[in-house]
């Protein structure tokens, strides 16, 4: 009776293990953001809402990717950290010298 269990957990782990070795965990992206009302809000308690932020989700849902959100953030210190590589993602960024760095 034993040697039956201990083969069908040996073939369903012979099964599952080369699933779950083709699996690739999905890529995560930080969107750095503030409350920018009438594109996106951050309410003090909870996660931000808008159509900024549906657009966004769209679009990593399409790409696979997973959107992690910064805490409530003012748009200079992202930028800032955009530049340091501490942050993915951005939005409202208009093209000139400073933001291009």
């Amino acid at each position: 009776m034993a040697l039956r269990w201990l083969g069908a957990i040996l073939i369903w782990f012979s099964l599952c293990i080369p699933a779950m070795a083709l699996q690739q965990p999905q890529p995560e992206l930080e969107w750095c953001l503030d409350d920018y009302p009438d594109r996106h809000h951050y309410p003090d308690q909870g996660l931000p809402y808008g159509p900024t932020v549906d657009f966004v989700q769209e679009l990593a849902t399409r790409a696979g990717i997973r959107i992690r959100y910064s805490p409530n953030t003012p748009f200079a210190r992202c930028l800032l950290l955009m530049e340091q590589g501490k942050t993915d993602l951005m939005v409202r960024l208009n093209t000139d010298t400073e933001r291009e760095r």
